[in-house]
């Protein structure tokens, strides 16, 4: 559970001693007075300019890889078994429907309309709170037709709802412009 904290003015690196010692997964800074990461065993943490605050899951620690913010109030951690939940600045949890099984490893919000998270077997997940629709990232399989790719991906990012990038294993990366999801060209099959 290291946590290093980077000083503004000298540019030094301080580390936050005693905060957990569970494996941190993720972490997502809105402002820094508004700081959130997650990681194994349903771990949740909240910086808010002076000290860490737990928030973890208590009732079923699931193992949490994502977090994000979009900074209005809506926090959204990811995880094993699909889950999606909300966290309230109140320490308050709502579990959200997704849509899969999966695990899912990134989640990225550009506001509560928008949100998508994705993870294992090449899942993507679009939505909003509780509405949420797969997403495929697709190439040409060995009878011609277009298959999903099952490859992990780890990481999301999006400026607008037509420009969404993904990152995944064997260096894929991947392009969402708001129709569908294209596959760099300059890669090789990671499989």
């Amino acid at each position: 559970g290291t946590i290093l904290r980077r000083d503004p003015l000298t540019g030094d690196y301080s580390k936050d001693s005693g905060v957990t010692s569970k494996n941190l997964k993720d972490v997502h800074a809105v402002a820094p007075n508004e700081v959130w990461a997650v990681g194994l065993y349903g771990t949740i943490l909240f910086f808010d300019g002076q000290a860490w605050t737990d928030m973890s899951l208590q009732d079923d620690p699931v193992d949490l890889y994502g977090v994000a913010s979009e900074g209005k109030g809506s926090v959204y951690v990811v995880g094993v078994g699909g889950a999606v939940i909300s966290v309230g600045m109140d320490g308050s949890f709502e579990p959200l429907l997704g849509a899969t099984s999966s695990t899912l490893r990134g989640v990225f919000a550009l506001d509560d309309n928008h949100v998508w998270a994705v993870g294992s077997g090449g899942t993507i997940l679009a939505g909003s709170r509780n509405v949420w629709a797969p997403q495929y990232i697709k190439e040409p399989g060995p009878d011609g037709e277009d298959v999903p790719i099952p490859t992990t991906l780890y990481g999301v990012w999006a400026s607008a709802p037509d420009d969404v990038w993904v990152v995944g294993d064997g260096g894929l990366t991947a392009h969402y412009d708001g129709k569908t999801w294209k596959k760099n060209e300059d890669q090789k099959d990671p499989r």
